[in-house]
């Protein structure tokens, strides 16, 4: 009990601290790369939080128990888009690009209607459609390509404090290096932290003796959603609220895309009775995200409340239904 509780502690300050790194040099390397900060968060960051979710898709692939894999991935999908901004929102206010309204909200909409379109149409996900959802990722990264040219703006370059002069005076070789060493670096931390909380809490909870479910629907889910967790927190806390929306929106549909998409082509998932339900309610912090951010392209306090409660009455609605 008292290594699980060391353990505990020690993978939340590997988490955050490493997390704190990331943040920033995903920015400096956004910078660097006259890259959108956004993009960075929607992707390198967004690939990098969601690694523990491709660990497990791997694991219970290869030993043909990934039906945890997708129950884990659709619970992640509920958390980093109901519990993880609405915390964030709730921290500070979230402001959200016009473009990201209009094309990355819905598109993450989308390839969570995909993958329900794949499921309910065979009653399984095969090894097809595993790999239909991974060409899909490929045309995502086609996407991201397309998306991040020319989109570090001229205000982008003020706020950074970049101009002609500094970029061709910041020429020296270990200053363009080290922000992606220390990037890779820090999502290495980010995944060890991860799975020291997730390993220390699961351990926990089965010594109070709570149900394998409970601890599924609410540690492993959450657990896993912690690196998204911690990073968006930090990015807010510095500001960076393009790379904590980039971040949440592109782990999931990394989670849907690639993970689902590895672990079904490795073996069938077949559908859990009754899942059709959580698909449909996983759709509304997406929609409540749209809806709530549209007008004012922010998300306020009170919209964070909404998502957060929404969250919690999801978690109740899954415990007293067992």
């Amino acid at each position: 009990m008292i290594w699980n509780v060391f353990t505990l502690l020690i993978g939340f300050v590997l988490l955050i601290k490493s997390s704190e790194v990331m943040i920033d040099n995903a920015s400096k390397i956004a910078t660097m790369l006259r890259v959108s900060p956004f993009i960075i968060g929607f992707s390198v960051v967004a690939f990098g939080t969601s690694a523990p979710e491709l660990i497990i898709g791997i694991i219970t692939g290869v030993s043909k128990t990934n039906q945890l894999t997708m129950g884990n991935v659709l619970g992640c999908v509920l958390t980093n888009g109901a519990l993880v901004i609405g915390i964030a929102a709730i921290f500070k206010t979230i402001s959200i690009d016009k473009a990201v309204i209009y094309r990355e909200i819905p598109l993450s909409a989308g390839v969570l209607g995909l993958f329900m379109l794949l499921l309910f149409l065979g009653g399984m996900l095969s090894r097809i459609d595993g790999l239909i959802l991974l060409v899909c990722f490929v045309g995502f990264l086609v996407y991201l390509l397309t998306r991040s040219k020319g989109s570090f703006t001229h205000d982008e370059e003020i706020a950074h404090g970049v101009d002609k002069e500094e970029a061709a005076g910041d020429q020296k070789q270990k200053h363009k290096i080290l922000p992606f060493i220390y990037l890779v670096l820090s999502i290495a931390g980010v995944i060890i932290g991860g799975n020291f909380v997730v390993q220390g809490s699961t351990e926990i909870a089965r010594f109070f003796g709570l149900s394998e479910f409970l601890i599924g629907v609410t540690i492993v889910s959450v657990g896993t959603s912690l690196p998204e967790l911690v990073s968006t927190l930090i990015a807010m806390k510095k500001n960076r609220s393009d790379i904590a929306i980039g971040n949440i929106i592109g782990s999931n549909i990394f989670n849907i895309l690639f993970v689902l998409g590895v672990s079904a082509a490795i073996h069938p998932i077949g559908m859990m009775k009754g899942i059709q339900w959580d698909f449909l309610l996983a759709f509304v912090p997406i929609l409540l995200l749209f809806f709530l951010s549209l007008r004012k392209k922010e998300l306020k306090r009170y919209g964070g409340v909404i998502l957060f409660a929404y969250y919690i009455l999801y978690i109740l609605w899954k415990v007293l239904s067992i």
